[in-house]
């Protein structure tokens, strides 16, 4: 079973270091898939890993789902 989990990075722009969040597709240990730097937004990123989790997305439709929440 795929879980989603997020991830953080740090990004240096002009100066400043900034927080960014990503999420991977886990299988146990392994990552199947990640992206990073989706959002500075913690609370978007908790949310969207809330609904691919509670939704069961399958890894298909993982930068899909991504895609269209980031468009909203």
């Amino acid at each position: 079973m795929i879980k989603y989990i997020i991830t953080e990075d740090k990004l240096n722009i002009d100066e400043a270091v900034v927080d960014t969040y990503g999420i991977s597709a886990m299988c146990g240990e392994s990552t199947l898939k990640s992206v990073s730097d989706i959002s500075t937004d913690m609370s978007f990123v908790v949310e969207l890993v809330q609904k691919l989790n509670f939704f069961e997305v399958e890894l298909c439709h993982f930068y899909d789902v991504i895609i269209d929440e980031l468009n909203r």
